[in-house]
């Protein structure tokens, strides 16, 4: 493991299995590095590299097991077998080969040792630990442990949470050219944590952060599109464009909001199968807001379409078991239960969903119609 990602999911970067010998591949490496060398490994050319996902870990641990015996003093081998092993979920030989390449003064061993004990693989979760590893490859200039650095000063992960100093790392990455860094960055902004809010700003910085293939950054910029925020025109069609490149990565809220787009014909032609085939993606796809949200957004649009009702109250109700205090959970099942006659029942949640926003004319207008169905 070795990449952060954005939120409830952050920007994954994906690189390409390399189909031929690279140039910066040589000598008796050249098998190992072909299938196993990290994108993030300075004498690797931007764009190459091989995804720690898209390694081809049986003939990658082969190869470099011969690599490190036929040149056992290097590092740069030695991390490469090691991150074969990551691959492969071996994660007891991961850690001593990485611990090897460390000992040996390599940032990218460094680094992946963070990523295993932030996350728990192969040893106990030490964010603490994870956070001492990514610092020490920081500070010799990895810019992939800026990054996660920054992401656990940013969420108070194993340091004290600090956006002033998360902002700070991303900026680092970012003027260092990483598009993750950029993004990151954008949505400290955005929201006014650690620097002041400057939705101008944001939207720059998404924009290179979308330009650079991060998928977060990308529906971000669909976000502000659609609201017309941070000096850029409102535009359905361009909020759409932003939001299909995001899903094309398969990041999960970007279905939703693409649903939304269907469900109310705002900017495409309206399409309800389309709207519910993205929210079913989201419900697939998504973590446990997004799929919570998906399926009361999917159990609302058969409601109002007062259409498939027993499968909308079956989805309002894992909706709300998953979100009790979420008011819009609670009106979509209230009002489901009152258009299939069970008003009583309803009439609970309703006024709960009201208490909770009681400023939703919306929610008022159901609290009323289902006091009106019960003769009050």
């Amino acid at each position: 493991m070795e990449l952060q990602v954005r939120g409830v999911l952050a920007g994954i970067a994906v690189a390409l299995v390399l189909a031929a010998v690279p140039a910066w591949a040589e000598g008796v490496s050249t098998a190992c590095d072909r299938l196993a060398a990290s994108p993030y490994d300075p004498a690797v050319p931007r764009g190459e590299g091989v995804g720690l996902g898209e390694i081809d870990t049986a003939a990658a641990i082969a190869a470099c097991t011969d690599a490190v015996a036929a040149d056992p003093a290097s590092a740069r081998l030695k991390f490469q077998l090691a991150r074969a092993y990551d691959a492969a979920e071996q994660f007891d030989k991961a850690l001593a080969g990485y611990r090897a390449a460390a000992d040996q003064g390599s940032a990218l061993a460094l680094s992946a040792l963070g990523s295993l004990y932030e996350s728990g693989l192969g040893v106990d979760a030490d964010p603490a630990a994870a956070a001492e590893f990514y610092q020490r490859a920081a500070d010799a200039g990895l810019i992939l442990a800026v990054e996660n650095l920054a992401k656990l000063y940013e969420d108070g992960r194993g340091v004290p949470q600090d956006y002033a100093r998360a902002a700070a790392l991303y900026r680092q990455a970012a003027e260092a050219g990483s598009p993750y860094g950029a993004g990151s960055l954008g949505w400290l902004v955005e929201n006014g944590h650690g620097v002041p809010r400057d939705e101008t700003e944001a939207v720059r910085l998404y924009q290179i952060a979308a330009d650079g293939g991060e998928a977060f950054a990308q529906h971000n910029m669909g976000v502000m599109y659609a609201a017309g925020r941070g000096g850029l025109a409102r535009s359905d069609a361009k909020a759409i464009q932003y939001y299909e490149l995001a899903a094309a990565q398969h990041w999960a809220p970007s279905y939703s909001s693409l649903a939304w787009h269907y469900s109310h014909g705002a900017g495409v032609t309206r399409d309800i199968a389309k709207a519910e085939a993205y929210l079913r993606l989201a419900i697939g796809e998504g973590d446990a807001k997004v799929q919570g949200d998906a399926r009361n957004d999917l159990a609302w649009l058969f409601a109002t379409e007062n259409i498939h009702l027993e499968e909308a109250e079956q989805l309002a109700r894992d909706a709300v078991a998953a979100g009790p205090e979420v008011g819009n959970r609670l009106d979509t099942l209230a009002w489901i239960l009152h258009l299939t006659g069970r008003d009583k029942e309803a009439l609970p949640l309703a006024q709960k969903a009201l208490s909770l926003e009681t400023g939703n004319a919306a929610f008022a207008d159901h609290l009323a119609g289902i006091e009106a169905a019960l003769g009050q």
